[in-house]
């Protein structure tokens, strides 16, 4: 650069005294300036990714407890899932079963389930009505039980 001179200073050892053209100590100076710029846009994109950095790994823990949980949730929905099909393989049989039992069979069982129902239901009862007790001496005499005779 020929326009550029320097001279040390003889009272500083330190410095330096360096004469130019105004319109290339403008450009160097315009040059600082914008370099100044580009340095605080770097620093301040840097905090920015920093602290994009930081919520990405907070939204990632968080995404993992939830994938975490679901899957226990979907554990648990399968295993009830399974339940649910063993007991309609259950009930599938059941139905099956009801078609091939004679419908005597059936009359026969729902009215002795009735019977255990109203005597569970009576157990609570000391007193009977006479009502009560006559239908009771009429249920042993059709079932064949054996019961009193008049």
């Amino acid at each position: 650069m020929e326009n550029v001179q320097e001279r040390k200073s003889l009272l500083y050892k330190d410095k330096i005294t360096v004469s130019m053209d105004k319109e290339i100590y403008k450009s160097f100076l315009n040059y600082a300036r914008e370099g100044y710029e580009y340095l605080k846009h770097a620093v301040n994109t840097e905090k920015k990714f920093e602290s994009y950095e930081k919520v990405m790994i907070e939204r990632k823990n968080e995404l993992e407890k939830k994938c975490v949980f679901l899957e226990k949730e979907n554990e648990k929905l399968k295993n009830k899932k399974s339940e649910l099909e063993k007991k309609l393989e259950k009930f599938d049989e059941l139905e099956k079963l009801e078609k091939w039992i004679p419908g005597e069979l059936k009359e026969k069982f729902k009215q002795e389930q009735e019977e255990e129902k109203a005597k569970k239901l009576n157990k609570g009862r000391i007193i009977k009505t006479w009502k009560e007790k006559e239908e009771e001496i009429k249920g042993w005499k059709t079932r064949g039980r054996g019961g009193i005779e008049r």
